[in-house]
Parts: structure tokens; sequence; C-alpha cells
């Protein structure tokens, strides 16, 4: 696990990137404290954050998480993507 700044991360966001891809786990910081997690998502874990999100068939991701912003979709759409990632935690 690798932990960089915020700083860093805006100079070397594409080095950064392909170390995630390449399954390193990256930790984010701002002023020492941790604010953003980056972890390798393989094509299983994608579709299924898909479902959970309640994707409709073809969006593209970053679309369905730009309306994670919004208050009344969003909320339910956090909670999901919340619920998976502590079940992946747990294993389950």
């Amino acid at each position: 696990m690798k932990i960089h700044t915020i700083t860093e991360l805006s100079r070397r966001a594409p080095r950064i990137a392909r170390e995630a891809e390449n399954g390193e786990v990256c930790i984010i910081s701002r002023h020492g404290k941790p604010v953003v997690l980056m972890t390798p998502i393989s094509d299983e874990m994608l579709e299924e954050l898909q479902l959970r999100m309640s994707l409709k068939e073809g969006e593209p991701l970053w679309e369905a998480l730009r309306e994670v912003e919004s208050e009344q979709s969003g909320k339910g759409k956090l909670k999901a993507a919340g619920e998976f990632v502590k079940e992946r935690e747990l294993g389950d």
C-alpha cells in the first residue's frame, strides 16, 4: 500500500493511476489525513457495483457516480456503494 498526498496526485495522476491498475492500493491524503482510497477494480467487481447502484444497461459508470452528488437519488446510490465496499472487506 502506498500513500500519496493530494499534491502528488495532482502532479503525477497518470503514474498513480497506473499503480492502482497494476494492483497497488493507494491512499491519498490531505494534511496527513487519508481522504481517498484508490484500488484496482476487476470486471466482476465493476459489474457487481453497477448492479448494486441500479445502473441502467449501457449507462456509463461515471454518469451514475455524478448523480451521487444530487440529494435525492445520490443518497441511495451512495449507500449501496458503501454497502458494496463493506461486503468486499468482510469477504461476503
